[in-house]
C-alpha cells in the first residue's frame, strides 16, 4: 500500500488538475483503498464526482481491470498507471496537449526512467516502431484516445504481465499508431526477478509468432502525415469556458517567464539566478521555452518542476498560443516576464488583450545593432503600450531604449549581479585543477568562458593565443608563462577547431574544455588569474560578474555597459569599435602580454572581488527586480488600452508566419 500512496500522491501533484480518477480494484480489500485515500493531501470539494472506486468481485488481472476502468470514463483521453509507477508533475499536462495538438496521433508517452531494484532511463518508444517486434518498447504509462478502444482492448488472458507489449502491437495491426515525447515523463518501480519470467519467455514467443505479419508492413507503424494550418493564429483547442473554476490555482505569487532555452550563457545563468531569488521570495515560478536546447534544464528542474519545452510536445508556431492561454487560464498568473524571447513578445498582444489583469514585464540584456534594429531591445520598445514595465541590465541601455522612443519612468535598471559567495575563488580547487591539467603554480591562466559564437568573436580569441605563443616563443623564455582554457560551445567550433590544428595550437599548455556545468567552471575560474572577452557586443556579461568575484582580472571589449562595472583598478576594457579582426588581435595581445609580464592581474583582481561584494552581489537583484519593480508594479494604476482582437489575431499572424517561413 506504500507504493499505491506514493503513487497516487505522485498523480495528485501533477499541473493537471482537469481529470478524473479511477481506480480498479482487483479484488484487494475495499477499506484499505478508502483508508489510503483519506489521508492523501489531496481532497477537492468536488472530490465525489472526481473519484471513483470499482471493485472486481474475482481477481481478473491488469488487462482486463484497465478494459473495465476505460469502459467507466468520461474523457476522451485515457492515461494508465500502474499502482506502484510515478509521474513526473507535468506529464498529463504534455501528453494531453500533445494528442489535442494533433489529431492524427492516437497515443504518446514520453522517456522512462527505472528505479528500486534497477536503474536507467528508457528512451525507446513509438518512434522505435518495428522494435516492437522483437521487444516491448514502451511502458503502460501513456495517454491513449479513447476511440482505440473501439476497436482494440486488452486481452484479458494476459493476467500476469505482456499485456501492454500485446496492446501495442494489436493497435499496429488495426493501423493505429502513436508518438514519443522526447523527455522523460514516467518513473517504472523495477521489482526483483519474479516467478512470472518463465512463463513471460513462452508468451513473449506467442506473441511475436502472432504479430509477425506486421514485420512486412510498410504503415504499420506510423502515422498519417501531419497536416498543418499553415501557421495561422488559432485560439480554438482551448475553451476557457470548460474549465472547473474550483481547480483553478488560487496562489497570490504565481510568475510566467517565457525564455527561449535552457543553455550555457549569460542571460540563460541570469535567467537561473531570477528563478532561485523568486523562489527563495515565496514566488511560484513557471518556465517556457520555445526552443530545445536543453543542457542547463537540470539546474533549473532543482528549483521548480513546471516546465514546458514546447517543441517537445506541440508545434509552436501552430498550439504555442493556445497553449499558454490554457497555462495563464490554470495558473491564474499575476505576472508574465519575457527574457530573450522573439515568440514572447510575437504572443504578447493576444495574452494582454485575454489576460489584462495580468502585470506584464520584460528583461532585456542588451541591444544589438546587427538584428531587427536593435533586437530584444527593439522588440521591448515596440511593445511599450503593452508592457507594465521594461527591466533592463546596464544604464547604458536604458538611455539606448529611451533615445529610441522608450518611456524613462518604465525603464529600471536592475544589473544581473552574482553570487559573491558562491562564486569565490577555491584555493584547493585550484591546486586541484591545475594538477589534473599540468599547469604549474607560477604559470599565468587566461579563461576564455563564452559561447562559439560571432558575437563572442572566438577567431579574434584564437589569433590572440597564437599571437602569445609566438610572442613568448621568439623571447626564448625557459617555459611558456602563459595557459589557456577554453570553455564553450556553438556554432563557430569547428571554426575554432580547424584554426587550431592548422596552426599547432594543441599543446599541453591549451586547454579546450567544451560546454561544462556550474560545478566545474567554479573549479576553471579558480584555476585562473585572467578573463578574456573580446565580445562584439553585450550588455554586462554575467561572465565577467562571475569572474570578478572569483579575483580574476577583466580583458574585454568596451561595449554595452560594460564600463560600469569594470573599472581601470579591476580590468582593461578596450575600445574596438571600428577596429578589424588584425588590429584588435594586436590589441588584445599586447594587454595580456603586458598582465602576463608584470603581474598587476593579482592586484587588480583582488580589487575585482571587492568591487563585486561592495555593490554587485545576487542579493540586490533579487531586492531590485521582484521587491522594488514588482511592488511597485502593483501599486501603478496603469491601464492599458486593449486593443481589437481583430487587430491583435493579425499582428500575431503576421510575426507568427515570419516564424513558420524560418
Amino acid at each position: 500500500m506504500d507504493f499505491l500512496k506514493q503513487t497516487l500522491s505522485s498523480l495528485c501533484k501533477q499541473s493537471m488538475q482537469q481529470f478524473e480518477i479511477i481506480i480498479v480494484n482487483d479484488a484487494s480489500s475495499l477499506d484499505q483503498y478508502k483508508n489510503l485515500i483519506s489521508t492523501l493531501n489531496y481532497q477537492p470539494k468536488d472530490n465525489n464526482q472526481r473519484l471513483k472506486i470499482i471493485t472486481n468481485k474475482i481477481n481478473k488481472g491488469p488487462g482486463e481491470s484497465r478494459n473495465i476502468g476505460v469502459q467507466s470514463s468520461k474523457s476522451q483521453f485515457i492515461f494508465f498507471l500502474d499502482s506502484d509507477d510515478l509521474l513526473e508533475p507535468t506529464t498529463l499536462d504534455k501528453l494531453y496537449w500533445h494528442l489535442l495538438s494533433n489529431p492524427e496521433v492516437y497515443f504518446t508517452k514520453g522517456y522512462t526512467v527505472g528505479f528500486s531494484h534497477q536503474q536507467y532511463i528508457w528512451k525507446l518508444g513509438f518512434h522505435s516502431s518495428k522494435q516492437f517486434l522483437t521487444e516491448n518498447a514502451a511502458t503502460v504509462s501513456a495517454m491513449i484516445r479513447k476511440s482505440v478502444f473501439n476497436k482494440v482492448s486488452f486481452q484479458s488472458h494476459l493476467t500476469s504481465g505482456l499485456e501492454d507489449w500485446d496492446f501495442w502491437l494489436n493497435c499496429a495491426k488495426h493501423h493505429m499508431w502513436g508518438t514519443t515525447v522526447h523527455e522523460i515523463t514516467d518513473w517504472y518501480r523495477r521489482h526483483p526477478a519474479n516467478q512470472y519470467l518463465t512463463k513471460w519467455k513462452d508468451w513473449e514467443v506467442d506473441i511475436v509468432n502472432h504479430y509477425k505479419e506486421l514485420s512486412s508492413s510498410h504503415d504499420a507503424f506510423t502515422n498519417p502525415k501531419h497536416i498543418s494550418n499553415n501557421c495561422m493564429f488559432q485560439n480554438k483547442q482551448f475553451d476557457p469556458s470548460m474549465v472547473d473554476q474550483q481547480l483553478i490555482d488560487k496562489y497570490e505569487m504565481n510568475i510566467l517567464i517565457i525564455i527561449p532555452w535552457f543553455t550555457m550563457g549569460g542571460a540563460d545563468h541570469f535567467n537561473l539566478n531570477l528563478l532561485q531569488q523568486l523562489i527563495k521570495r515565496g514566488w511560484k515560478v513557471t518556465i517556457v521555452a520555445t526552443l530545445q536546447k536543453s543542457d542547463w534544464l537540470i539546474e533549473f528542474q532543482k528549483y521548480t518542476p513546471d516546465i514546458y519545452i514546447l517543441p517537445n510536445f506541440i508545434n509552436v508556431a501552430e498550439s504555442g498560443v493556445d497553449f499558454l492561454c490554457y497555462l495563464m487560464t490554470m495558473r491564474n498568473f499575476k505576472v508574465v516576464m519575457i527574457s530573450n524571447s522573439e515568440f514572447g513578445y510575437h504572443v504578447l498582444p493576444i495574452l494582454v488583450h485575454l489576460h489584462p489583469n495580468v502585470l506584464y514585464i520584460d528583461y532585456v540584456h542588451m541591444e544589438e545593432e546587427n538584428w531587427n534594429h536593435g533586437g530584444y531591445a527593439h522588440y521591448s520598445i515596440m511593445n511599450t503600450n503593452r508592457l507594465d514595465a521594461h527591466i533592463v541590465a546596464s544604464q547604458h541601455l536604458k538611455d539606448w531604449m529611451v533615445s529610441r522612443g522608450g518611456i524613462e519612468d518604465g525603464t529600471i535598471v536592475c544589473r544581473v549581479n552574482v553570487d559573491s559567495n558562491l562564486y569565490k575563488r577555491d584555493w584547493n580547487a585550484r591546486s586541484e585543477m591545475r594538477s589534473k591539467l599540468g599547469i604549474h603554480d607560477d604559470t599565468v591562466v587566461v579563461l576564455y568562458a563564452a559561447r562559439l559564437v560571432s558575437q563572442k568573436q572566438p577567431m579574434v580569441m584564437i589569433n590572440v593565443l597564437k599571437q602569445l605563443k609566438d610572442r613568448f616563443n621568439h623571447a626564448n623564455t625557459d617555459a611558456t608563462p602563459f595557459a589557456f582554457i577554453i570553455a564553450g560551445d556553438g556554432d563557430d567550433k569547428r571554426k575554432v577547431v580547424m584554426y587550431m590544428h592548422s596552426n599547432q595550437l594543441w599543446t599541453p599548455h591549451v586547454h579546450f574544455v567544451g560546454a561544462i556545468n556550474k560545478v566545474d567552471m567554479l573549479k576553471y575560474m579558480s584555476a585562473s588569474d585572467l578573463l578574456f572577452l573580446p565580445s562584439q557586443m553585450e550588455g554586462i556579461a554575467l561572465v565577467i560578474y562571475e569572474a570578478m568575484s572569483m579575483e580574476l582580472c577583466v580583458v574585454g571589449a568596451n561595449v554595452g555597459g560594460q564600463l560600469e562595472l569594470v573599472t581601470r583598478d579591476t580590468g582593461i576594457l578596450l575600445d574596438v569599435d571600428g577596429k578589424d579582426q588584425s588590429q584588435q588581435v594586436e590589441m588584445y595581445t599586447n594587454e595580456i602580454a603586458s598582465l602576463i609580464v608584470d603581474k598587476r592581474f593579482v592586484a587588480m583582481g583582488m580589487a575585482s572581488r571587492q568591487r563585486i561584494v561592495d555593490h554587485f552581489d545576487i542579493e540586490d537583484m533579487g531586492q531590485c527586480v521582484i521587491h522594488d519593480v514588482l511592488e511597485s508594479i502593483k501599486k501603478r494604476d496603469a491601464a492599458i488600452q486593449p486593443i481589437a482582437l481583430k487587430q491583435v489575431e493579425q499582428i500575431v499572424e503576421d510575426n507568427l508566419g515570419v516564424m513558420c517561413l524560418e
